[in-house]
């Protein structure tokens, strides 16, 4: 960064806050983003799923830019964590919209969930409640009327949130407090959403409290991951919605054989055949479990030795008649469970190729899962 540019940044600074440094820093890191901006990246999360790329639209997609809804216009760079659904139906109390895109330039009908993460900014704590629900790290934005009229919810006003895949159906109990946006064409012609005192639900989500939409399942976005049921690896730990989202008809909880199983049909070092032989002849065995923990943990040189006499202490524990080994098994069994699966998979990944350049490793004191 030149010095000059470094001066112009600071100028800017001092005479007009932050919006103005951010847009010359930017012009400087080729980065488009003076109000706003969207960022469509690829990211690998890990997680008892296993890993995956960036969602469109849908999924989790994070966004950065500048907030001015601030007190003084004071902006600030926030990212936020969120996912899409398209709308067909939406019912509230007596309230129905159908919305069905008729035309192609009507815009969609969306649901959008915002989740709270670790690195958020917090809002000022002196924002008006409509300020403070605009802002919130954790809210449901509901887009109806062709995506012109849109209700927010800061998640401190849901009760719970029920998610019916098969069905796709979500049903959001509420305390029936929510903030009403409309679209409106601004000084410049560009349309822009604007808070409003009119209730497009005219009272009914008051009254009723309980909020029903149907997905537009002819017309999908990606399906995010955390609505298989895996809250806890896809949904940062610091969201309130581990508290208030339902998942009613989750994937089955994996388990330790099922990801090895995963990795014998995906993994692509060698012939499924060789994987599948290498499975059942050797991930059978307590030391080809223990090396997918030496695999992981790969310890700073110091520390090679007392991690590798940990594991050899359990080793010799599965020789000895006194031990249950059913019990020591399912206690390593457990241990590696908490490995995130990407992990796992990787480590026999490694394993697999070590197999197939020099041979099993035959272990004396290997015994049979």
């Amino acid at each position: 960064m030149s010095s000059s540019f470094q001066n112009t940044y600071k100028r800017g600074l001092r005479n007009n806050g932050d919006a103005y440094a951010h847009r010359n820093l930017n012009k400087h890191t080729h980065t488009s983003c003076t109000t706003a901006c969207f960022v469509s990246h690829s990211m690998s999360m890990p997680g008892k799923y296993g890993q995956f790329s960036s969602f469109r639209n849908s999924g989790l997609s994070k966004r950065l830019r500048l907030d001015s809804r601030t007190p003084n216009n004071n902006a600030f760079l926030t990212r936020k964590t969120f996912s899409d659904f398209r709308l067909s139906r939406l019912q509230i109390g007596n309230f129905i919209s159908e919305e069905i895109r008729e035309e192609k330039d009507q815009k969609d009908a969306r649901i959008r969930f915002y989740f709270r993460n670790s690195t958020d900014i917090h809002p000022e704590t002196n924002l008006s409640a409509t300020e403070a629900a605009l802002v919130a790290p954790d809210r449901v934005s509901l887009s109806i009327k062709k995506g012109t009229k849109r209700i927010i919810i800061p998640a401190e006003h849901i009760f719970s949130i029920e998610f019916s895949r098969n069905e796709g159906r979500i049903v959001i109990q509420t305390d029936g407090w929510a903030v009403f946006e409309e679209l409106a064409t601004s000084a410049t012609h560009k349309q822009i959403f604007r808070v409003t005192d009119v209730d497009p639900t005219e009272g009914e989500l008051l009254r009723a409290k309980r909020i029903e939409v149907w997905l537009n399942l002819s017309m999908p976005l990606t399906e995010p991951k955390w609505t298989k049921g895996n809250l806890i690896d896809n949904i940062d730990k610091t969201s309130r919605f581990h508290h208030i989202l339902h998942i009613l008809d989750a994937d089955p909880c994996p388990t330790l054989q099922s990801i090895i199983e995963q990795w014998t049909r995906d993994s692509t070092i060698g012939f499924q055949s060789e994987r599948l032989l290498f499975q059942r002849s050797q991930l059978c065995k307590l030391s080809r479990l223990l090396d997918i923990f030496s695999n992981v943990l790969k310890p700073d040189p110091v520390l090679t030795a007392p991690m590798n006499g940990i594991l050899n202490i359990v080793r010799t524990m599965g020789t000895k008649s006194e031990v249950d080994q059913e019990e020591l098994l399912t206690k390593v069994k457990q241990a590696l469970f908490l490995i995130p699966e990407y992990l796992i998979l990787k480590s026999l990944d490694t394993m697999f190729r070590k197999e197939l350049d020099f041979g099993s490793e035959n272990v004396s004191n290997d015994f049979e899962i």
